[in-house]
């Protein structure tokens, strides 16, 4: 009787589960199966149709690889499980516990309490699709897509940001992804809005993007975002991560959790500061814990700096 050992390179690939079809496909049958299943070698998955090497431990990928194996030919991760392949900011730093996974139309599955179905119509090849550690998912445009029917505004703009820093030609991805698929989806207009806003490109971090998000529902003046700060003679002083240039007021966003490992530059802001208040501009800083838990103060004091200034 054969082992196991055939597939056991592919099952690595694919959180430890394989499918019958994949079994089949390599020459496994029904006995052979049914014989590994007795012997504990296989374990059935609670999805049907889908076994877990003993072989094999089970980790983070196993439940998506086995709900995307149980979905069949086409399937791909998308809307909440591809936001998160993607590490797009706004969804929470946890996996989803629902895998969300999107299929042909025609598909017959009816939806799991820990699998969350998509039906679609099309899925452009390239276009649509992307593989992210190992994973067939949506691709980046078409999550964000995606995302635009099951998140609120807010988180929708921070999964925006994310995505548009990273390259400019996301967006231009993102406009023509857009102009294939809004017929007949309901709420593309907040996407839109934010992909098509008047200010001057995205932000470099979410704790920028939230402060961005508490100015503008505050009426605060729009700022430059990274502006360069050059004194006198036309040295560089620095780049705040926003600037409103014509009332000479920097405004920086702190977090530990930004600057990382980078405790030199931490430190060295303050100097930077200084040089700022010599060049006659006015600092002002907000942290991540300010802006949390006191965002009304925040805003308060700085709308009084812009009207002072």
């Amino acid at each position: 009787m054969r082992d196991f050992t055939e597939v056991s390179e592919l099952a690595a690939k694919q959180g430890g589960v394989v499918s019958r079809a994949q079994l089949f496909e390599r020459g496994y049958t029904r006995h052979s199966i049914q014989y590994g299943t007795d012997e504990g070698l296989l374990t059935r998955h609670q999805y049907r149709g889908v076994y877990r090497l003993a072989s094999t431990a089970v980790d983070d990928d196993t439940h998506p690889w086995a709900a995307l194996l149980w979905a069949g030919d086409g399937a791909v991760l998308s809307h909440l499980t591809a936001g998160w392949l993607w590490k797009l900011e706004g969804l929470g730093k946890k996996r989803p516990d629902v895998v969300h996974v999107s299929v042909p139309n025609a598909t017959q599955h009816v939806a799991k309490k820990t699998v969350r179905l998509w039906r679609v119509r099309t899925l452009v090849p390239v276009k649509d699709f992307a593989l992210l550690g190992g994973f067939p998912c949506t691709s980046l445009s078409r999550t964000l897509i995606d995302l635009a029917g099951v998140l609120d505004k807010k988180a929708l703009e921070h999964a925006f940001d994310s995505a548009m820093r990273r390259s400019p030609d996301n967006l231009e991805a993102l406009f023509d992804a857009l102009r294939r698929l809004t017929n007949g989806r309901s709420r593309m207009g907040a996407l839109i809005e934010v992909a098509t806003r008047q200010e001057l490109g995205p932000t470099h971090s979410w704790l920028e993007n939230e402060t961005r998000q508490a100015m503008r529902a505050a009426k605060i003046p729009t700022p430059l975002p990274q502006y360069e700060v050059r004194d006198e003679q036309k040295r560089f002083i620095c780049r705040p991560d926003f600037a409103w240039p014509e009332v000479s007021v920097a405004l920086f966003c702190d977090s530990w959790e930004h600057h990382g490992s980078q405790r030199k530059r931490f430190e060295l802001d303050p100097v930077q500061r200084n040089k700022l208040q010599v060049a006659g501009w006015r600092p002002v800083v907000v942290t991540d814990q300010r802006l949390l838990t006191d965002r009304a103060g925040f805003i308060e004091e700085l709308r009084a700096i812009l009207g002072r200034r």
